[in-house]
């Protein structure tokens, strides 16, 4: 469960050799410019917060390797809504 304004995120962790850990990028309804990234290291799981009530968000996981370099492709994509609790 998430309270308004935040919302938890997991994920498997990558099956490779090579993956030291994981960007969770926060993007708005449209476009392709994370509104930021978050470095979580070796978590697999993250929770977001600051999530304005009733504005879209997509999120994506993209996993780097031990020398920095991030993967071309990410995660598939999440969408969700904030609603405030009631």
């Amino acid at each position: 469960p998430a309270l308004s304004g935040e919302l938890g995120l997991a994920w498997a962790p990558s099956q490779d050799d090579v993956t030291a850990g994981y960007d969770v990028e926060v993007l708005p309804a449209e476009g392709d410019v994370p509104l930021r990234v978050e470095d979580v290291e070796a978590a697999t799981s993250y929770r977001v917060y600051g999530l304005e009530d009733g504005k879209v968000y997509r999120f994506r996981v993209r996993p780097y390797d031990i020398f920095g370099q991030r993967a071309d492709e990410p995660s598939a994509e999440i969408v969700t809504i904030g609603t405030p609790d009631n």
